[in-house]
């Protein structure tokens, strides 16, 4: 009797065998949620960096806003205009409704932070706006 008896080897063996395959499911699955993870936090990155790239260069910003309200329609329009250390506001009295159309127009196309916007009717052709846009 001093033996083991095989079949208590064997039932060992398939008994450690079943828990190392239940250990490497585990570990196959917190594997592909960790690369989900990896995969939406590389997204959100990406999306931050190409924002980031958008709106941080102040002077390229500054410059598209001067390109914008130095253009040829918009010179009649009586537009005001101060520059600050992080906005610009854009006032005019009495503009007309074609040039405030191209300026709002061009303002809302390109990727600029409008903090505030307020246009009033006066008449049927002029308007009155107010406008913050920072950086």
């Amino acid at each position: 009797m001093n033996r083991i008896n095989p079949i208590y080897i064997l039932a060992f063996l398939l008994v450690v065998f079943l828990i190392l395959i239940y250990k490497l499911d585990n570990a196959k699955n917190n594997l592909e949620e960790t690369q989900a993870s990896f995969k939406s936090t590389e997204n959100l990155a990406i999306k931050l960096s190409s924002l980031k790239n958008t709106y941080a260069n102040k002077q390229n910003i500054k410059k598209s806003l001067q390109k914008i309200l130095k253009h040829s329609s918009l010179k009649s329009a009586n537009i005001v205009t101060k520059f600050r250390s992080t906005s610009l506001l854009i006032t005019a009295k009495n503009i007309d409704k074609n040039s405030l159309n191209q300026l709002i127009s061009k303002l809302i196309n390109k990727s600029f932070i409008i903090n505030k916007l307020k246009i009033r009717k006066i008449n049927s052709s002029s308007a009155e706006l107010s406008m913050e846009i920072k950086w």
